[in-house]
């Protein structure tokens, strides 16, 4: 019972995103996802996504191909 209670605190202590200015919405992204030290390489993170991408294009592709025929 008592975390069904922490549960609705929390949900209570939360802002509501639809009645936030713009600048109080950044302030809650750049505070939970800003300031990371951390360094990634950008062209494998490219290369990755990339892939990911033209290979799953690929997969619609070819099942559009096979499951939907013209009439």
């Amino acid at each position: 019972m008592s975390s069904t209670k922490c549960l609705l605190q929390d949900a209570e202590n939360e802002q509501n995103p639809l009645t936030m200015t713009d600048d109080q919405i950044l302030e809650e992204i750049y505070s939970n996802h800003v300031g990371s030290d951390t360094k990634f390489d950008v062209d494998s993170l490219f290369t990755l996504v990339e892939n990911t991408l033209r290979r799953s294009t690929h997969i619609v592709d070819n099942f559009v191909q096979v499951y939907i025929q013209p009439f």
